[in-house]
């Protein structure tokens, strides 16, 4: 990472003089310290940088080897080795850093300029350790200490994966995970075989403990990231838009109603309605026009899966298609009155029932087609490949939610944009048609002596599906991540396995 030179001038100035700081406190905290007042331009920058985040503000002066960060807020448990390691990454230097809680700091209008030297006994660049401290070091306790920290390293791995799944599992006890990889990488830092034994013990006694006990609350867990996540835009948004915040709450209260009685899919669909309304708001800025035009994006974005739901609907006659009809027409209606508060609220009753409806259609179509006229001899094929396409289907949705709710990627900086390909993924699946239900229905309808041909013909179609299918590699790559392990391309390569050996039976 390369050194942040204006940053690392102003930490040493501070230990002469005082000067103002605003620290961004994230997932990937950000610092500003300047000898003139921080305007709130660069702060929502820095916080831009840090994929939002809590704001300290503050001076920073030194005192008795100390530079000491002084806020009027009181600093969180840990935050002053988390600045240390901020320091030391984006300028090299290693300081001791106190954080301290004051009831009124004073800003700084304009500190002095201070001529940046070299001379400052307690300040320390880590890429160039003095010549004492080459001399100091004992080989053998240099050497030790590598051995254990390629240990530690080689622990870590086995270790991994279930540390992942844990704080999944109980994100209460992240800290406590966190905390035990410390202690180990510094006991092998200091070559203590012992602290070092001590603290992988403790971490996979830890970690077994969590897995036996098995997922804690992970509805709500995905509910309190998600909403952690969109909580700065959701503020945004209401200051934008002050009448915006009863709909916005309602769908909060709604989405933590299905997550307290364990309904994963209908949390993730209004929470992610309410991540939708939230970006209409923010990215029209205040300004009708420009958020009007958010609203028509998101309302055209919807309108693909509308008509895919209107027609399975009029197709598998579940009695929706006259709801939905008049959901999107009430909602045009309320766009053509500049109700825009209106308005998206009923966009996102449409989008909940364009959802519900595609799950119902499908259900409701795969009944008829599997017990339809024509089809009963080959039925059990077309059961089968229904099942195939279903299980997929489901595992894609699995790795969807389990992805987006994973701590690392929630607490990702890069996460709205990581969300908007992950949400991509179901586009996986190849687009099959209806070759093989034509074919199908072709063997029922074909006399004797056509019957070969026809049997030939669809097993063709199911080569042709097998192709598909194996030409979409991405289909493969998703079955075995980080995440879990998923049967994408599996469930559909068996299914059609299945099908050719009942065809040619």
């Amino acid at each position: 990472m390369p050194i942040d030179e204006l940053l690392k001038k102003e930490l040493k100035a501070a230990k002469k003089a005082p000067r103002n700081f605003a620290l961004v406190v994230s997932a990937k905290p950000g610092l500003i310290v300047s000898r003139t007042k921080i305007g709130g331009a660069a702060v929502k920058n820095k916080q831009k940088e840090c994929g939002g985040g809590m704001v300290l503000r503050g001076r920073c002066f030194g005192e008795d080897g100390l530079l000491v960060f002084e806020t009027t807020i009181k600093p969180a448990g840990g935050l002053a080795a988390k600045v240390k390691q901020l320091v030391k990454k984006t300028t090299g230097l290693t300081l001791k850093i106190e954080l301290r809680q004051k009831e009124k700091v004073e800003e700084i209008e304009a500190a002095p300029e201070v001529e940046d030297t070299d001379d400052d006994d307690d300040v320390k660049d880590s890429e160039e350790p003095s010549e004492d401290e080459d001399e100091g070091r004992d080989e053998g306790e240099s050497e030790k200490a590598g051995a254990l920290l390629t240990t530690l390293k080689d622990r870590l791995k086995t270790l991994l994966p279930r540390i992942m799944e844990a704080k999944r599992y109980a994100p209460d006890q992240e800290d406590d995970l966190d905390e035990l990889v410390q202690q180990a990488t510094t006991a092998a830092k200091a070559g203590k075989g012992d602290g070092l034994e001590a603290a992988l013990t403790e971490l996979h006694e830890l970690t077994n403990r969590i897995w036996k006990a098995g997922p804690q609350d992970h509805v709500t867990t995905v509910l309190k990231q998600r909403l952690r996540v969109l909580l700065p835009g959701y503020q945004r948004a209401v200051e934008l838009q002050p009448d915006s915040k009863g709909e916005l709450d309602k769908l909060i209260a709604a989405a933590t109603k299905a997550a307290k009685a364990g309904k994963l899919e209908q949390t993730t669909d209004l929470l992610d309605n309410l991540e939708a309304d939230i970006q209409v708001l923010v990215e029209g800025g205040g300004d009708p026009e420009k958020a009007a035009a958010e609203f028509d994006k998101r309302l055209a974005a919807l309108q693909g899966s509308y008509d895919k739901a209107l027609a399975l609907a009029v197709a598998a006659k579940t009695g929706k298609d006259a709801e939905l009809k008049q959901q999107h027409a009430k909602v045009v209606q309320l766009r053509k009155d500049k109700d825009l508060a209106g308005a998206l609220e009923e966009l996102d009753t449409l989008a909940g029932l364009v959802k519900s409806s595609l799950r119902a259609a499908v259900a409701k179509q795969e009944v008829r087609e599997a017990v339809g006229a024509g089809l009963a001899k080959t039925r059990p094929i077309l059961v089968r490949w229904n099942q195939g396409l279903n299980a997929a289907g489901a595992d894609l949705d699995r790795l969807v939610s389990e992805t987006l709710s994973h701590p690392d990627v929630v607490e990702d900086p890069r996460f709205p944009e990581i969300a908007k390909r992950v949400r991509e993924f179901p586009k996986a699946l190849p687009d099959f048609g209806n070759k093989l239900e034509a074919s199908l229905e072709l063997i029922q309808r074909s006399k004797p002596e056509d019957r070969a041909k026809a049997v030939q013909l669809a097993g063709k179609v199911m080569d042709e599906y097998s192709a598909k299918v194996d030409k979409a590699p991405l289909l493969k790559e998703l079955e075995d991540t980080m995440f879990g392990k998923y049967r994408i391309h599996a469930a559909l390569a068996a299914a059609l396995k299945d099908m050719k050996q009942m065809l040619t039976s």
